[in-house]
């Protein structure tokens, strides 16, 4: 067990904690920058859109171009493959464009499958995140959960080094609902035999304060190191930080 404390804050007993991915432990900005650009570009040609720029789609996607960063306010990184579909049928649907979501959904896996031949480039892992795992000692179980696909997870895992730090890791193939559902969370906590008082999550968005809230967790720490701000994240979580190295880990007494 340890005791995990940052501003004042002290969390003892902790047998387990569930990481996101993307923004906490990996650099997502130039990873879905870059998959923003290609559905963008790839819908203009499949709908052949003449309505829309490609500065507009890759807005309403969670890009901004003139800024070059993803937008706080998502929607990608921060909802399910599904919803970013559903938006951008929306997008198309109002500027009077015909389109299907099979269709999109079709776009944007050609669009990964190009992707994934340049993607080792585009990841990066967030500064302090390889310290902050090293101090967690082994018999606290370290948990995994993103809404990425398995084989985007493990990549990445690998290329930033550190796969060899996760007991479980979960992705959108290890349940037929949303991550934020927190089906996800309880699950994983049975298999280890430990309870949700001594759990923490740590994320990066809404969608992770969401999901231990309705897993039961009440110690959920938003770290402003992905696209959302610490005062924004203070909006959903009276526990946040700047970054991972703000939480000092220490073993319980």
């Amino acid at each position: 067990m340890i005791t995990l404390t940052f501003d004042g804050v002290v969390f003892d007993n902790i047998k387990a904690i569930i990481f996101d991915k993307d923004g906490t432990l990996i650099d997502g900005g130039p990873y879905w920058g870059r998959i923003i650009e290609l559905r963008a570009k790839a819908l203009m040609e499949y709908f052949r859109i003449r309505e829309l720029c490609f500065a507009d789609i890759c807005d309403a996607l969670g890009f901004s171009v003139r800024e070059n960063r993803l937008k706080e306010e998502g929607p990608i990184a921060l909802v399910s493959r599904e919803e970013v579909i559903d938006i951008t049928w929306e997008l198309l649907n109002t500027n009077k464009i015909k389109s299907t979501k099979l269709e999109i959904s079709d776009v944007f896996t050609k669009t990964h499958d190009i992707f994934k031949k340049e993607m080792d480039k585009y990841i990066k892992i967030i500064p302090g995140v390889r310290e902050f795992l090293d101090k967690i000692p082994s018999d606290v179980a370290k948990i995994l959960i993103t809404s990425d696909a398995l084989a985007n997870t493990e990549r990445g895992l690998e290329l930033v080094g550190v796969k060899k730090y996760f007991d479980l890791v979960l992705t959108k193939e290890s349940s037929d609902k949303p991550k934020s559902s927190g089906e996800l969370p309880t699950n994983a906590l049975r298999k280890f035999n430990v309870d949700i008082s001594e759990t923490v999550v740590i994320g990066d968005s809404p969608a992770d304060y969401q999901m231990g809230k309705n897993a039961g967790i009440d110690k959920v720490i938003l770290v402003a190191s992905g696209q959302i701000s610490k005062e924004k994240l203070s909006n959903y979580s009276e526990y946040t930080v700047s970054s991972l190295g703000d939480i000092k880990i220490s073993n319980c007494k």
